[in-house]
């Protein structure tokens, strides 16, 4: 490491002229006044070029503003540069747009200048190599120049260096080398090929990256780190059980933004682990923002940029009454100016703000004045995220809003709790954190405004009780209503982790919130809608108990009476008819479950599940032309949202497959482009092309079933996949398999008729003339009463989707069984 004194370059009146401009212009600065560059070089022409090159290495004006953001090495697309095994990506701030940088590089001792990276808060970043090491790095060089008008400026810049050279962290930006050269200060760090979170965060925001599907994502990410290499990056790192390839292949996931929101707390959890790691150094970042958040092509988070960092023991830097930090982003304490004690958990708080704009993708703090943007961080919460995006995971919402307290002491304790709850939010474990309910709002609010509080609590004593027994009352019931939103927000993340682990105590766990919340508010519709969805979730995962649709839809009907206003400004009306026609349809309340459907359909007439819901009921009471102009709609609906709801297809498919319908295959082929994860889709795939394409596709139909069988959930009927099992066989000429799984149909108690009608034709095929007999005798004797004649139909929908029984299937199964035994008697 070179450790040579940098020369003065004011040798000649010239440099004199320029050295002192520029000692002014930071003396100018350091007192808050807004000086540009531009205003300084037309104040003095005839210093130019000198006077710009050094201007551009200062600190930008309005340090404490939003013009810090990172430069990260984008130059060379995928030419990563490999450190210690890892492939890595780089960093350091910038500002928008780079004003033109110098003409000549500086001369580094040990190290070979290759190009400038970029403009940083402090000094200019260049990619170098280190001839020792022979290994490329990012330099960032603070010109001795520089370094004369402001010693505090070198203070900074010795302060980053060492602090970050004290830190060896996965998830922070390693720094190699400092020192001084013969033309200025410098520290060497790795190179990194990545992005900076503030441009994700503008490339999510212009393309709604939190709606978008997971492959859709995938691309939304590639867009904006353009160097990701195809088997590069895996979402499967946002800890998510449900991961996107670069490639495009999905696998099943649990809702649109899922992936999203789950990496964004992949990032934020690592994020704090570093910080935490680095305050147990003794170190506090005090500048956290998107801009010093870097994402590398891999995935990971890097935490760049400790050129505000300051040991914990170390007396402050800064004069009194100075801002230190991006302003946007500065804690509360931060904003005071001393007033209140800036400890670790001042990037706690920012770190927080960084997720609530990756959680919304607006800034928490989005005014554009200066003094405005300081009176809202101290007194005013930013809008829950929830408000802004109601597709926020509230788990999120609350870890964010926890992050982000006004006081230092509300917040997490350390930024490895905040770590914590967010690797418990994406094990699905519940979190620490809970939201502030009523009384905790109203202390916050005392505490930012005790001289309004004070003028209000002396008027009301001089106006008597009159308003403040209503008051009690009003704020007795918001505390019941704040315990209520509790209990059932844990209620059903205990119930979606039953339905995720097939955990019964958990289910259980579940029911008794759900009680005590009922308990609590007898009427509230929201709570009672939820625990019909519950009971009927529960009725479909353990055990099929009647009893619970019949409790489910009693607090289904309650709900309904309760506060039909509130339900439908909150736009949870159509939802619960919807839910009611679930429970009536699985009731076999045919006639019921429709009208709810059509209630459903006409609060939400443009939602194609709504619709879907109505198709399958109309067909269920045998209006199939209903049915398919419904579904028709629906389809429609689904493809214009690009709502890949497979089952619409799949149902409508089957409607024209009993019209022999050749509509029926490009609509199966289109369920089966959008559920290749759904078994019921899968055997109404191969019925498809059994039926109307024939033998030629009876390999593609085997295919189809057998996949079916691998993936069938509880919901899929085991009988029905062993009937389409032995008909497929039949129809490849697996004669004895066929006779096998029609075998096991008839144990599961699967449409007889249809399934001795199999095995007489395979025996048939066999040779075997006195089973087959025997089989057609069996057949008849449990020939269906309602599928006798050519055109009648049975529909069925045991799950979400529809199934219709034909007759004609029936009839031509029995005609070529008696073909197969001549003397075999109808």
């Amino acid at each position: 490491m070179s450790t040579r004194s940098p020369l003065n370059p004011g040798t000649s009146d010239r440099n004199r002229q320029v050295q002192q401009v520029v000692q002014e212009v930071v003396r100018r600065r350091e007192a808050g006044e807004d000086i540009s560059n531009e205003k300084v070089m037309q104040d003095h022409p005839n210093l130019l070029p000198e006077l710009g090159e050094q201007l551009r290495a200062l600190r930008p004006v309005g340090s404490g503003g939003d013009q810090d953001e990172t430069i990260i090495d984008t130059s060379s697309k995928g030419d990563q540069i490999s450190v210690a095994g890892s492939s890595r990506d780089n960093a350091e701030t910038v500002q928008d747009s780079i004003a033109p940088l110098p003409r000549s590089l500086p001369n580094i001792e040990g190290y070979r200048i290759i190009n400038v990276l970029g403009q940083g808060g402090m000094g200019i970043v260049y990619r170098a190599v280190q001839d020792a090491l022979n290994r490329s790095v990012a330099l960032k060089v603070l010109p001795a120049m520089v370094g004369s008008a402001s010693p505090a400026a070198v203070a900074r810049f010795r302060r980053e260096a060492t602090a970050a050279g004290r830190l060896h962290h996965t998830h922070i930006v390693p720094i190699y080398d400092f020192g001084e050269s013969h033309d200025a200060y410098y520290y060497a760090m790795e190179l990194i090929t990545g992005e900076p979170l503030n441009v994700l965060i503008q490339r999510f925001r212009e393309q709604n990256a939190p709606a978008a599907s997971p492959a859709k994502f995938m691309d939304i990410f590639r867009s904006a780190v353009p160097s990701v290499s195809s088997d590069g990056f895996s979402l499967s790192s946002a800890g998510a059980s449900d991961s996107v390839s670069p490639g495009g292949a999905t696998v099943s996931t649990p809702g649109r933004g899922m992936v999203y929101y789950r990496l964004v707390a992949r990032w934020i959890a690592d994020a704090a682990d570093a910080l935490h790691y680095a305050h147990n150094e003794g170190i506090i970042h005090r500048d956290i923002k998107p801009a010093n958040l870097l994402i590398s092509v891999d995935g990971r988070i890097m935490v760049a940029d400790f050129g505000l960092a300051k040991s914990a023991d170390e007396p402050t830097v800064t004069m009194t009454g100075s801002l230190m930090g991006t302003l946007r982003y500065l804690s509360p304490e931060q904003a005071m100016a001393k007033r209140i004690k800036v400890d670790h958990r001042t990037d706690i708080y920012s770190l927080g703000l960084t997720l609530y704009e990756l959680l919304t993708l607006q800034q928490a703090f989005p005014q554009s004045d200066e003094k405005k943007i300081l009176a809202a961080i101290i007194q005013k919460d930013p809008v829950a995220p929830r408000k802004i995006s109601p597709a926020v995971p509230s788990e999120l919402e609350v870890i964010c809003q926890k992050a982000i307290e006004k006081s230092p002491e509300s917040r997490y304790p350390t930024a490895g709790a905040m770590a914590q709850d967010l690797t418990r939010y994406l094990n699905d474990l519940p979190i620490s954190a809970r939201a502030a309910g009523p009384v905790r709002r109203v202390i916050k609010f005392v505490k930012r405004r005790r001289a309004a509080v004070a003028m209000t609590v002396a008027i009301l004593a001089v106006l008597g009780l009159a308003f403040a027994i209503p008051a009690s009352i009003r704020f007795a019931r918001e505390r019941t209503e704040e315990k209520v939103r509790r209990l059932v927000s844990e209620a059903n993340t205990f119930r979606d982790q039953a339905i995720k682990h097939n955990d019964r105590s958990r289910w259980d766990a579940a029911d008794d919130l759900f009680k005590e919340a009922i308990e609590l508010a007898p009427d509230d519709p929201f709570a009672l809608g939820d625990y019909a969805s519950f009971k009927k979730d529960m009725f479909n995962k353990c055990g099929r108990d009647p009893t619970l649709l019949k409790e489910a839809n009693k607090f289904c009907d309650r709900a309904l009476e309760s506060n039909v206003d509130a339900l439908e400004s909150k736009g949870e009306l159509s939802r619960l008819w919807n839910i009611k026609g679930v429970i009536l349809k699985k009731l076999e309340k045919y006639d019921e479950s429709l009208k709810a459907y059509a209630k459903a359909v006409e609060l939400a007439p443009h939602e194609a599940s709504t619709l879907e819901n109505y198709g399958v009921l109309a067909a269920l009471n045998y209006d199939l032309t209903d049915a398919e102009q419904t579904l028709v709609r629906a389809a429609a609906l689904a493809t214009e949202k690009e709502q890949p709801y497979c089952n619409i297809w799949q149902s409508l498919a089957q409607i024209q497959l009993l019209r022999q319908d050749a509509a029926a295959i490009d609509n199966i082929e289109k369920a089966v482009e959008y559920g290749r994860t759904d078994a019921d889709v899968g055997l109404a795939e191969a019925r498809v092309f059994l039926l109307l394409k024939g033998h030629e596709d009876a390999p593609r139909a085997l295919d189809a079933v057998k996949a079916a069988d691998r993936i069938a959930s509880d919901d899929t009927p085991r009988a029905r996949i062993n009937r389409m099992l032995a008909i497929a066989h039949l129809r490849n000429g697996h004669y004895e398999k066929a006779i096998e799984h029609a075998d096991i149909a008839l144990r599961e108690e699967d449409l007889a008729a249809i399934n001795h009608l199999i095995i007489a034709v395979a025996y048939g095929r066999l040779g075997g003339h006195v089973m087959a007999r025997n089989s057609l005798a069996a057949a008849k004797a449990t020939w269906p009463k309602d599928l006798r004649n050519s055109g009648e139909f049975r529909p069925v929908a045991p799950t979400q989707t529809l199934w219709i029984e034909s007759a004609d299937e029936l009839l031509d199964l029995l005609q070529e069984a008696k073909d197969l035994v001549p003397d075999g008697q109808d």
